[in-house]
């Protein structure tokens, strides 16, 4: 994940657009995380204008989704 600093401490930096170029924005996207191989939790941003899902920090070679209930 990108973080900037700011005088109340840290925040992430999301993307702006979709892969598609939809604008993401409250009420355009919906935010959530994925756990992965790579051991890192990647943030996900979904396109509600087109389904697209953005990555923060993006997958890698080594990376591979788990589903919550995967065991």
């Amino acid at each position: 994940m990108w973080l900037r600093h700011t005088r109340k401490g840290w925040e992430e930096i999301p993307p702006k657009h979709c892969a598609n170029g939809h604008e993401l924005r409250g009420g355009t996207v919906l935010v959530g995380t994925q756990h992965c191989d790579c051991m890192r939790t990647h943030r996900t941003h979904t396109c509600l204008a087109c389904g697209h899902t953005t990555y923060t920090p993006p997958l890698g070679s080594a990376c591979r989704r788990h589903e919550f209930d995967e065991r």
